[in-house]
Formats: C-alpha cells, sequence, structure tokens
C-alpha cells in the first residue's frame, strides 16, 4: 500500500530549497554493490576505511550510540539557542527527545517575521539534536503555492502559517502538525481565505525521510462531528465523535470506543497505548456563566470543570483526531451546573478531589483561576500547578505540587531555578511526564525556560 498517495513530499533539508516529489510509497534504492577479489593489504585498508565511516557515522548520528550524560534536574533555555515564543512542546513516545514549537522571531516581531521552528533536544542532556524548519515544508506544498497565488492580492503581505499542536507519531520518526495560512493584508487585521490552506504536516525526525503536506478538503459540518485523518492515504474525514466518557480505546478502523477508567490508575498516551483516558496534561478551572443580574460572565465557584485537548494518534500510525475536547463538570465536588447537559465526570482519585474541593471553597477565585495538572503515566503520581497571577516574578510562582494519587497526600515540592534568567517569553505553561514516567516537564511563561526533573530528583 502505497504511503500519502498523491501528496506532496518535500525534502528536509532547511539549508536548501525544498524540491518537491510525488509520493509514491517507496524509497529510492541504492545500486547493486559490487565486490572483487583483492589482496589482504586491500582487504585490511577496506576494513579501516568502513570502521572509521562506521565511526563517524556513529558520532554524527541523530541518536547516540552511547547514552547521553543525565542531569538531576536539566534546564533548557530555548532562546539561547535562537529558538522563540515557544508555543508546543511535546514528549517522544521513547522518552528520549523533546520536540518545541516556535519561531525564529521574537514574540510580538511582525507577522512575516515569525518563521515556524522546531528544536528536538535530547532529554538527557539537553542538545539540540535536529533543527526542523516546518514552514519550508508547508509553502513548498505545490497546492499551497497554488491557493496562495490564486488568492493573493498585490496588497497582501506574504502569508504565515499557524500550527495547531504538536504530536509525535508512535515510532517517535516524526512529528504530526495541523496548520492553516494567515493571509496579511496591509491596513487591515489578518484573515484567513486561502483555497487549500489548511492541512496536516508530517515533518521526519531523526533519520526519517518521509515529509508530507496534506491539504485539508473536509467542510465542517454544524453537527457534532469532528475530524480524522487516514495518513496512510493523507484522507481527512468527518466522523461522529465519540461519546463523552473517561477513556477510550482504539479499534481497527479508527474509531473510539468509549469505556471507563479505572478509579486511580494508568492514565494511558493517545499516541501509542491502545486505551487512554481523558486525564492527559490539562486543567481545572471555574466554569463561566452570565450573573442573572447583570449577564456579565464570572466564575461559578460550585462547578469546577476538568478541561484537556487532546490529539490522537492510533498506536498503528495510521489514524489520527486532532482535536478531541475531553471536558466536564467534576461530581463531586460541583453542585451547580448553569448550562443544561453539562458533562460530568466521575475525579480520577483523592488527589484530584481534593484539589477540586479546595478550589470550590476558595474565597478570591481570580487570584487562581485554574490549576495546570499532570499525571504520571501510571496514575500513582500527580503533578499540580497552580497559576498564581499575584505571585511576585520569580521561582515561587512556578512551584509544583506532587501528591500521591491514592491517599491525596502532599509527597514532595518541586521548584525550577531560574537563577542568571532574564524575563524572556513564552507563549504557555506546560507541564508533562515524560511516557516512562521518570521525568517531568514545565515551561514557564515568564523566563520562557524549559526545565525537566529526572529520576533522582523525584519520589519512586
Amino acid at each position: 500500500m502505497s504511503m500519502l498517495r498523491d501528496r506532496d513530499h518535500v525534502n528536509a533539508n532547511p539549508n536548501e530549497t525544498p524540491t518537491i516529489e510525488r509520493l509514491d510509497g517507496r524509497l529510492l534504492e541504492r545500486g547493486p554493490k559490487h565486490s572483487r577479489a583483492g589482496d589482504i593489504i586491500k582487504a585490511a585498508i577496506a576494513v579501516i576505511v568502513v570502521a572509521a565511516a562506521v565511526g563517524a557515522y556513529a558520532r554524527l548520528s541523530h541518536r547516540p550510540a552511547t547514552p547521553a550524560p543525565s542531569h538531576p534536574v536539566l534546564r533548557l533555555v530555548p532562546t539561547d539557542d535562537a529558538l522563540n515564543c515557544v508555543t508546543q512542546i511535546a514528549w517522544s513516545p521513547d522518552s528520549r527527545y523533546v520536540a518545541a514549537l516556535g519561531n525564529e522571531e521574537a514574540c510580538g516581531a511582525a507577522a512575516n517575521n515569525q518563521a515556524g521552528l522546531i528544536y528536538v533536544y535530547d532529554a538527557t542532556s539537553g542538545q539540540v539534536t535536529q533543527k526542523l524548519h516546518p514552514d519550508a515544508l508547508v509553502m513548498g506544498s505545490p497546492a499551497v503555492k497554488a491557493g496562495i497565488a490564486a488568492y493573493t492580492a498585490p496588497t497582501d503581505g506574504p502569508p504565515t502559517v499557524n500550527y495547531l499542536s504538536l504530536t509525535w507519531t508512535p515510532d517517535s520518526q516524526a512529528l504530526i502538525m495541523p496548520f492553516s495560512l494567515m493571509a496579511t493584508v496591509t491596513g487591515a487585521s489578518s484573515i484567513s481565505g486561502y483555497e487549500n490552506g489548511t492541512g496536516l504536516l508530517r515533518v521526519a525526525v531523526g533519520h526519517a525521510t518521509t515529509n508530507a503536506v496534506m491539504i485539508d478538503t473536509t467542510t465542517q459540518w454544524p453537527t457534532n462531528d469532528i475530524e480524522r485523518w487516514d495518513l496512510t492515504s493523507g484522507q481527512p474525514a468527518m466522523v461522529p465523535a465519540p461519546a463523552a466518557a473517561s477513556a477510550y480505546r482504539w479499534a481497527s478502523d479508527g474509531t473510539l470506543t468509549p469505556t471507563d477508567a479505572a478509579p486511580g490508575g494508568p492514565v494511558g498516551a493517545p499516541n501509542s497505548d491502545l486505551q487512554f483516558t481523558v486525564w492527559q496534561p490539562g486543567s481545572l478551572q471555574y466554569q463561566q456563566a452570565p450573573l442573572p443580574s447583570s449577564g456579565i460572565v464570572a466564575p461559578v465557584l460550585q462547578d469546577i470543570v476538568w478541561n484537556a485537548n487532546i490529539a490522537a494518534i492510533s498506536p498503528d500510525g495510521r489514524y489520527y483526531y486532532p482535536f478531541i475536547a475531553a471536558n466536564g463538570s467534576l461530581v463531586p465536588p460541583s453542585t451547580q451546573h448553569p448550562f443544561p447537559h453539562e458533562k460530568t465526570l466521575t475525579p480520577h482519585d483523592g488527589a484530584l478531589l481534593a484539589l477540586a474541593q479546595r478550589m470550590a471553597s476558595a474565597t478570591n477565585p481570580e487570584a487562581s483561576d485554574h490549576m495546570l495538572l499532570a499525571w504520571r503515566p501510571d496514575g500513582r503520581l500527580l503533578a499540580a500547578l497552580t497559576a498564581n497571577a499575584t505571585a511576585p516574578v520569580g521561582d515561587s510562582a512556578f512551584t509544583i505540587s506532587l501528591y500521591d494519587t491514592a491517599t491525596g497526600k502532599l509527597v514532595k515540592h518541586l521548584t525550577p531555578n531560574f537563577a542568571e534568567l532574564q524575563v524572556g517569553e513564552s507563549q504557555n505553561e506546560l507541564l508533562e511526564w515524560s511516557p516512562d514516567g521518570k521525568r517531568l516537564l514545565l515551561s514557564d511563561n515568564i523566563y520562557g525556560a524549559i526545565t525537566i526533573w529526572g529520576p533522582d530528583s523525584l519520589p519512586a
């Protein structure tokens, strides 16, 4: 079966103008090797040359032949590596790498200067192992070029590419990113409107070579359907959204079957496990509803909502859902639901229940209106980061609390080290465990640093 038939294939070398090929699912084959008998000296020289080549390849390989040095706490500063305005971070399923999506220019720069950039970091050494230029792949697609040529007026500036999310394929060989093009019009705000201006980008990582730009041809119907891509054919489709549940199991045809998550049990990974729960990195927050007296939107203290946006890839790497909204009121402690048919969820564990109850009893919800949460994959530890707008700029604003999910007991506090760092830039706060559960990552939105706590600094 051909891979992404009739889709655009773009070379990943950022130092060259991307070349466009038609994908036919076949790899280029090298010519046959020929051997001739030689004397012992020639054979010895050949062995030495081959050994040297193998050694050089190992040193230059994206995946190191020897284990990288590990750090109890690793601090990455993307701006020091010329990666700015980080918006997305994703662990590879094998837990060896962290991909960070940002820009070449600082946040707030002119739109046409905000070219996308992905750095792949070694999660143990902190070294940048690869730099990827996704915009070059998207803009090099013939379909995208044709759409821009047909819909761009002389007064339009160069379009920018926006990416919705960043997800690794189950084999850790590529990153999947939904994209959309935005047109910059002179004297007006940015608008979207390109034909063939939205789609899905597959960016090869490491020594993989298959890059693909897939164009979105679906229409958003006014129903509860959601989009699902077949990554083998490169075709999107609108399919019925799975019923609300605490967990989902993959079927062979790419559908998600609702099921129940075991209380306090493993949470599963949306891009590698046969079953995953809605307890993925997300946030606790207050439901927002208009006040009956004034119509002003305000938090509802008695309605604590769990919210996680999940991008899921089937374990065989074929089917991909860019966006599954996993949300609902936690009952208990929520006792008031301002909207009819509001979804409800039973808290995953005692620690989550205690945190939700704490929010429900707060006297000043504006001071801390949401809490970032991330479960260790085995479901036995819960990491919580409370956003505190009143805290001073510094380490204390990002203290992470680790809880035993069975007892709700506080196990440990983790505080990142921002010493000698200047206030930087990052779009989002992100909190996520590595798939093997041995590391915990925090990306802050004040210093723009990425802190990774290793096994020696985390509870067993």
